[in-house]
């Protein structure tokens, strides 16, 4: 198999006719940090849970009581 086709997973789709059909979905990115773009760790790509890092969030607390 092409490296380009095993990042795209396939779902079965009925059509309004009647007719199975094999779509072509392709995986989502990883989450990224809202402020500085780098990948958020632990979160599900399925799910997402927050827009900003661990650093980013800390800054801003930061800033917030100061």
């Amino acid at each position: 198999m092409r490296p380009a086709l095993r990042r795209i997973k396939k779902v079965l789709v009925r059509t309004p006719g009647g007719r199975h059909v094999w779509h072509r979905v392709k995986k989502r990115s990883r989450d990224r940090c809202g402020i500085c773009g780098s990948e958020l760790h632990g979160s599900r790509r399925d799910r997402p849970r927050g827009d900003l890092c661990v650093s980013c969030s800390r800054t801003l607390m930061r800033k917030k009581v100061m």
